[in-house]
């Protein structure tokens, strides 16, 4: 399980260094998943899958979100996930509300990322949510069982 957290965190962060990148004229600035996490007011949990994720399993959505000056979600499209998951993560995402992102001062329409995870067990969620003093934390979600640790059954090879 740490290693696929670690594993999520870091294709996550790429790219998200900065929070905003420049935008051209008429273009809606994107501003990294992270930074807008630190941002969100309220989640709505995404209803569970229909049919139960094999044990050990971890099911994601990622979603392209449009998020406007008062702070409500405008747009929310797949970029890529599990099929019979992506309504129930586009419907939850839509009802989220985030604090306005400033940009000299101003509240500004933005775009971001958002990736949704169902673990088999749980509760499925947003992967940070804000922490309340302005930095993040994991979602709410119940650790992977022992059995679910990644094993190195693999042998070393000979020596020649």
């Amino acid at each position: 399980m740490r290693s696929l957290l670690i594993y999520l965190l870091c294709a996550l962060s790429v790219g998200a260094t900065s929070g905003q990148d420049s935008a051209k004229p008429g273009e809606i600035p994107q501003v990294s998943g992270w930074v807008m996490a630190t941002h969100l007011l309220t989640t709505v949990t995404p209803d569970p899958p229909k049919k139960p994720l094999a044990q050990c399993s971890l099911a994601v959505v990622n979603l392209d979100v449009i998020v406007e000056v008062d702070g409500s979600v405008s747009s929310v499209k797949v970029s890529s996930g599990w099929e019979d998951l992506q309504d129930s993560a586009v419907k939850a995402v839509k009802q989220w509300t985030y604090k306005p992102y400033l940009v000299n001062g101003a509240p500004t329409r933005v775009g971001t990322k958002v990736m949704v995870l169902y673990p088999h067990d749980g509760k499925p969620g947003p992967m940070t949510v804000p922490d309340g003093k302005g930095g993040l934390k994991g979602g709410n979600f119940t650790p992977m069982p022992p059995e679910c640790a990644q094993r190195n059954d693999s042998k070393a090879a000979p020596p020649k």
